[in-house]
């Protein structure tokens, strides 16, 4: 089927959220992609990106619903490489978690670094009789001396169906995005 891109979003030098409203249609599209590049901070020490989706009225769903799986791999320029599962589970949470310093090891989360780029898939967002499903990967190199290559995926679900409109990253500690991070929607035709 035919491709549609749906909105493209790029951070404001003052925004500690990025939400997309109004990108679902499930009588248009069969699935969504959601792209994501140059997600860094302007300042502060969060680290964690979390993902949450907008009920059919625009407002975020804040209840613990999430649940999902995570694993991640890394190598750095000595040769040093690892497989890890992340330090905090994702089940029952109010938010989906799709990057944390547990998962990119070293991997500064600010500006001096080129910030993370990745990719997610979110399924059956405004059915209400099956639940929503998002599966995202995403990579990140650290430019300093140790010069991490990592690479994140994970798939969770929100344990309720609804009738959900739209999407939106924050971080743990309300510290905002720096100018780079951009998100692009695109609907998937049947």
């Amino acid at each position: 089927g035919d491709v549609v891109k749906i909105s493209t979003t790029t951070a404001s030098g003052s925004a500690a959220i990025l939400t997309i409203d109004n990108c679902f249609d499930d009588t248009t599209y069969n699935y969504y992609k959601v792209f994501f590049k140059g997600l860094a901070l302007a300042s502060g020490t969060s680290d964690e990106t979390r993902f949450r989706l907008l009920d059919s009225s625009g407002s975020v769903l804040t209840a613990s619903e999430w649940r999902g799986a995570v694993s991640a791999f890394d190598v750095d320029g000595s040769g040093n490489s690892g497989f890890r599962q992340p330090g905090t589970t994702i089940w029952d949470l109010n938010y989906l978690r799709i990057h944390s310093h547990d998962e990119f090891d070293t991997v500064d989360y600010n500006t001096t670094n080129v910030g993370q780029s990745g990719e997610m898939t979110i399924f059956n967002p405004e059915n209400t009789s099956y639940k929503t499903i998002v599966q995202w990967y995403m990579n990140a190199y650290n430019s300093d001396a140790s010069t991490d290559a990592c690479y994140l995926q994970g798939m969770g679900f929100y344990d309720v169906a609804g009738d959900n409109r739209g999407i939106s990253f924050y971080t743990n500690g309300g510290d905002n995005f720096y100018s780079t991070f951009t998100v692009t929607v695109y609907g998937f035709k049947a």
